[in-house]
């Protein structure tokens, strides 16, 4: 170009057009530098990325509504470095990866026309809600869990899978059955202990709930209720038996009845001998039966009769297993240790008087804690 100005005619332009000339840059680069420089850019660091997100029915104020997509920072790669190389061979002092489209979309948008069918099909079993109450706390059950129960075919109708419904029922009596559960509570005396096992407690109907369930589903109902229950317990509290109860230590051998949150009889006792399969079980029971007088038997031998029987004035059944509390006259002494060398066949052996003061106060139903 310089070549082709003649300067001996600068004047020229000043009397006629000037010449134009396009210069078309020409630029080389380490393509192994430039792509470990770009590899190290924020944006290319896939521990910064946020992945994109569809619209999606969302479950809020009981109904569904479209939650909006989500674009996200994740980058395609190949995309980046294609758009940065051209960049800079045009000397570009910029680029814009989003409006290039280097960012990872969402598949699905919030005009989508199969989500905006989904949610009117899910709206249609929406109005379904059951509050269950414990006491002072609740849960509740709402289209936002029950509409993964069902297959929708094309044409919107809903097919409800029963199978869900109860693992959901089951989950549901897990979280709130007490009946054998650990409980952690502070004994008569002061003391922090635990108990598990038994037959006391909580413990939901899952058949009737299944039932409940599905019916509430079918009517589109919204109720507030306790579940309904096989068993049921004194409190709903960790400590489900109440403020009226017996205490059985079964390592200090000594027994409280505690009515009204109040101790009302303490007692030494002498519970299962700790061999030959006679130890007392620990757990969470309550009083079955009660009887007096009552005549106690051992298991039948082979000639019709029993291993040994036990006339007692006062019986109060824990277990249909044969474990109760009773007077033993037979037992010189009670507590300490004396149940190592003549603990009884697994039932709680109580001083006479003690065991006729329990008997007069205590009712059927009453819990019975027996732990170590």
């Amino acid at each position: 170009m310089l070549e082709q100005q003649q300067p001996f005619l600068w004047f020229a332009p000043l009397f006629g057009k000037p010449v134009q000339f396009n210069i078309a840059p020409k630029i080389t680069f380490s393509s192994e530098r430039l792509t470990l420089m770009i590899d190290n850019l924020r944006a290319m660091n896939p521990a910064s990325w946020q992945s994109p997100r569809d619209a999606r029915p969302v479950f809020k104020e009981s109904k569904y509504i479209v939650a909006e997509q989500y674009r996200g920072t994740t980058v395609n790669p190949e995309k980046v470095h294609t758009l940065i190389e051209q960049g800079i061979s045009g000397l570009d002092s910029t680029v814009d990866l989003d409006q290039s489209g280097c960012y990872v979309d969402p598949m699905v948008l919030d005009d989508d026309q199969t989500l905006l069918a989904d949610i009117e099909r899910y709206n249609r079993y929406a109005p379904f809600t059951i509050t269950y109450t414990f006491a002072n706390a609740s849960e509740t059950l709402d289209a936002s869990t029950a509409i993964n129960w069902f297959t929708f075919s094309e044409d919107g109708t809903a097919t409800l899978n029963e199978e869900s419904v109860a693992i959901w029922v089951s989950e549901f009596a897990a979280r709130h059955d007490t009946v054998a559960a650990e409980r952690v509570f502070i004994t008569a005396d002061g003391k922090e202990a635990s108990v598990s096992g038994g037959t006391y407690g909580w413990q939901i109907d899952q058949a009737a709930e299944i039932v409940a369930i599905k019916e509430a589903l079918s009517s589109r109902a919204e109720q507030t209720r306790e579940p309904y229950y096989l068993q049921s317990a004194a409190s709903h509290k960790n400590q489900d038996w109440g403020e009226t109860y017996v205490e059985i230590n079964l390592t200090t051998q000594y027994l409280y009845y505690v009515r009204d949150g109040q101790i009302a009889l303490e007692s030494d006792v002498v519970t299962g001998a700790p061999w030959g399969g006679r130890s007392t079980v620990s757990g969470v029971y309550d009083v079955l039966q009660k009887s007096s007088p009552a005549v106690l038997r051992g298991p039948r031998t082979a000639d019709g009769g029993y291993e040994w029987d036990a006339p007692v004035s006062f019986w109060i059944r824990v277990t249909w297993g044969g474990i109760g509390m009773h007077d033993a006259n037979w037992q010189p002494r009670f507590g300490g240790d004396w149940y190592l060398y003549n603990g009884s066949h697994g039932c709680i052996n109580m001083p006479w008087l003690n065991a006729q003061q329990l008997y007069n106060m205590i009712e059927v139903g009453t819990p019975v804690v027996l732990h170590y």
